[in-house]
């Protein structure tokens, strides 16, 4: 299993996540699903865009019981900001269907040996195949643009 994180700040009324505004109108307050009828997006872009920025990344578990590990954390440099209306919204979503707890996250765990590698875009020109106009590095190895879309591709079929 493979997580993409994003941390999100909290910013004033007037800063309202843009990208979360798409469907933020229409997320279920309470348990099930809702349709999505708004316009569409292209989440690979937005995924792609947001990594090239860089991202940290370490194997850990999952974040609610039984907390199994194993999971590939992928946590964005990235921020962006949300604004109070889109907090308040989330926390009514998670009291409804969590019995009152009205937050998702868990107490930082202790790293136990774990490594926590960066990833970024080499600012300095590096040997590169002719089709790649950059490159990404990850302890050592060498992404391509197209394998990086790849990645994306199906990060973009598990969340479907």
């Amino acid at each position: 299993l493979a997580v993409i994180g994003l941390l999100y700040e909290l910013g004033d009324d007037s800063e309202c996540n843009e990208f979360l505004d798409k469907f933020w109108s229409v997320f279920p307050v309470e348990k099930g699903n809702v349709e999505y009828t708004g316009e569409n997006f292209d989440l690979n872009k937005k995924l792609t865009d947001e990594l090239a920025e860089g991202y940290y990344h370490w194997y850990g578990s999952l974040t609610t019981p039984p907390c199994t590990e194993g999971v590939s954390w992928n946590l964005l440099k990235r921020r962006e900001k949300v604004c109070q209306a889109q907090v308040d919204r989330l926390q009514t979503a998670l009291s409804a269907t969590q019995g009152g707890i009205n937050f998702n996250n868990r107490a930082t765990q202790p790293l136990n040996h774990r490594v926590v590698t960066e990833t970024a875009i080499l600012p300095t020109p590096v040997p590169m195949p002719e089709d790649a106009d950059r490159m990404i590095v990850s302890a050592g190895h060498h992404f391509s643009p197209a394998a990086i879309s790849i990645i994306l591709s199906v990060f973009a079929i598990l969340l479907d």
